[in-house]
């Protein structure tokens, strides 16, 4: 016969706190066996954000981050998990998208200050970092386009900058959005992706004030 819902619950804040107990002396692999064990019985964003964390210490940042997601689907107002993964991301050198995370968690009047003033700081940096990738990137861009027969099948990097040199950003940028479904974390292709972002954003951005005066 199975648990009613209330002592399901229990029995999950009950495991929590244990697995918070754990964590607390670094046995990590007892907390994470608990914490998998109270989510079974309850999900909720602060377990799901402490099981990430457990993750994150392991440097298991590929489950870490599916935790962090997770627990802001069921929260998606909760800066701290917010901050965790912004975090999270910095470390995983994926700063493009770790930028909008920490900038919410800096915004947060509910945090610590200390909380507040290490994401406003670590987004800081990232804005930098995230520059500095455009600035060489659009080095590259400016450069001759090699040969298409001198440029290798795969990975498909140096034919996604031979597209943005002919100025085809949109296609490069496909191009390097389904290469990182295979590489998700090769670093030349998530600079790369973030800088044609930004490149396309841009030029979108014009456009739309193109058509604008148009109307005008």
């Amino acid at each position: 016969m199975g648990l009613e819902p209330t002592q399901r619950a229990e029995l999950a804040r009950t495991k929590h706190q244990q697995a918070l107990e754990l964590m607390d002396k670094q046995q990590l692999d007892g907390a994470l066996r608990l914490l998998g064990e109270a989510l079974a019985q309850e999900e909720t964003c602060e377990r799901w954000n402490d099981w990430a964390v457990a993750q994150f210490t392991r440097s298991q940042f590929s489950e870490a981050e599916h935790g962090f997601r997770y627990a802001l689907e069921l929260d998606a107002g909760n800066l701290e998990v917010a901050g965790n993964l912004g975090v999270l991301l910095v470390e995983c050198e994926r700063e493009y998208e770790a930028i909008p995370f920490l900038a919410s968690a800096a915004s947060s009047e509910n945090a610590a200050a200390s909380s507040r003033s290490t994401a406003e700081v670590l987004a800081t940096i990232s804005r930098d970092t995230v520059a500095n990738w455009r600035a060489e990137f659009e080095k590259r861009v400016r450069e001759t386009p090699a040969p298409l027969d001198e440029i290798p099948r795969w990975p498909l990097a140096k034919h996604a900058m031979r597209l943005a040199q002919l100025g085809e950003f949109e296609s490069a940028l496909e191009m390097v959005r389904y290469n990182r479904h295979f590489q998700p974390a090769e670093t030349e292709l998530i600079r790369m992706e973030a800088s044609l972002l930004a490149v396309v954003a841009e030029k979108t951005a014009r456009s739309r004030r193109g058509h604008g005066t148009t109307a005008v």
